[in-house]
């Protein structure tokens, strides 16, 4: 197993605003892949999509259909401190992270 240094953790937050500052024309997109369970007891499946460019060709006239990168995360309500509230919004925050 990797040793896990939290100084040289980096959140989500300042990724995203890294990934824009370095792609300004990008774009970052999540979808609701599934939602299973009764409320309070719910598992989350969220999936992102990342384009470094809105754009499929050099002329920027055709949207990029295909993304450059996509990650999947699921939470289950309630398990950790910030699944009692919010896991459907954490499993989104770790999708695109």
């Amino acid at each position: 197993m990797a040793n896990f240094n939290l100084a040289d953790y980096e959140t989500v937050d300042s990724r995203i605003k890294r990934f824009y500052a370095d792609n300004p024309g990008g774009r970052i997109t999540t979808e609701l892949v599934d939602y299973t369970g009764d409320v309070g007891k719910t598992r989350w499946m969220v999936k992102a999509s990342v384009w470094r460019s809105r754009y499929a060709d050099r002329e920027m006239t055709l949207p990029a259909d295909e993304p450059d990168g996509t990650g999947y995360a699921f939470e289950n309500d309630g398990e950790g401190m910030a699944n009692r509230t919010s896991a459907l919004e954490n499993c989104e925050t770790s999708a695109i992270g």
